[in-house]
């Protein structure tokens, strides 16, 4: 019985890895349309907000344009006392039709009506509204300000709910584009969220995602001694930096992994340290056996220091391995003489 339990359970961990890797994505932009982007508010110290609209339109389309997989969904969501229904686009495909889509609307849109910038409520309506819970969500907010009209929360506890209302797989990045919009609060909050992060300048932000392969396999007998290779898929065109570091880790009863491993030519390497003999493995192994290898990016402050902005996401942080106590199937090929 406990082994039928343990197999149950392993299959439960496989098809949730699998179904983690087969969800598509879904990339919203919360974007600040008031009037204080385009220098025509007040700051603290009372000089006009710096005109910015026209540096964010660009990031904007340069982040849409960056997507290479087609089936990434793009919603974006103007916002300034609310969001603006009437000025909402998508949700569209990242093809290049809808690329192109996206940002000729994103380029032709305008607003001048003269309205207090609603942060809460615009996140608050993200949360509820727009999260797809079938596709990861990645959230962008570009803000020039802080919240100027009432809420029944203040903008750290609205953060805060992020956590209950996304999944481990989403991502909020909170793109403060101005001395108006840096918030120590603010930014303690997303440090303490393990999928949230504060970026500062428009140009340099950017998540790119590495999506390490899907299965792997490993021969007790055929692999014996070998390091196990996995490569990992860049998802955006951005050159990668070229010291990022993985953790690499199992623990079963049959065998360890923890190692700290760089990534190279889009692939790491690690070794696999079994707790028993060949002779015993080969005797209480089956035949084919499944478990989970979990990965964590552990330079991520390094990283984004180092670049200016630039965040390593794993997406999945799972392989799936399948271990193999039978030999190998050989094709022999007899010439007759």
């Amino acid at each position: 019985m406990k082994k039928i339990i343990f197999v149950i359970i392993a299959v439960l961990f496989c098809y949730e890895a699998v179904r983690a890797q087969n969800k598509g994505e879904r990339r919203i932009y919360l974007w600040d349309v008031s009037l204080s982007m385009k220098g025509k508010a007040k700051q603290a110290d009372g000089k006009p907000t710096p005109n910015i609209y026209d540096d964010v339109v660009d990031a904007l389309c340069k982040s849409v344009n960056n997507l290479i997989n087609e089936n990434t969904e793009i919603i974006v969501l103007p916002f300034y006392n609310g969001i603006d229904e009437s000025g909402i686009i998508g949700p569209l495909n990242a093809s290049e039709e809808g690329k192109n889509k996206i940002t000729g609307k994103i380029r032709r849109y305008s607003n001048n009506k003269i309205d207090y910038t609603n942060i809460c409520g615009a996140i608050a309506s993200v949360m509820n509204h727009y999260l797809d819970h079938d596709k990861r969500n990645i959230v962008y907010l570009f803000t020039d300000g802080q919240q100027e009209t009432s809420w029944n929360k203040p903008l750290p506890d609205v953060l805060r709910e992020w956590r209950f209302k996304a999944s481990d797989d989403d991502y909020f990045l909170y793109v403060m584009l101005t001395q108006d919009a840096h918030n120590a609060e603010i930014i303690e909050t997303l440090d303490a969220m393990p999928n949230g992060d504060v970026i500062e300048d428009p140009g340099n932000y950017n998540i790119i995602d590495l999506e390490p392969a899907g299965l792997i396999t490993y021969n007790i007998e055929d692999d014996r001694g070998k390091a196990k290779v996995v490569s990992l898929k860049q998802k955006q065109n951005d050159i990668l930096p070229s010291n990022i570091q993985i953790r690499v880790q199992a623990e079963t009863s049959y065998f360890t992994i923890n190692e700290v491993v760089t990534l190279k030519n889009s692939e790491i390497q690690f070794d696999i340290k079994f707790k028993q003999s060949y002779s015993y493995l080969q005797d209480n192994l089956p035949d084919l056996s499944d478990y989970i290898i979990y990965l964590e990016l552990v330079n991520a402050d390094e990283i984004k220091a180092q670049t200016k902005g630039t965040i390593i996401k794993l997406y999945p942080k799972e392989i799936k391995m399948e271990l193999i106590n039978k030999p190998e199937k050989t094709l022999r090929i007899h010439v007759k003489k």
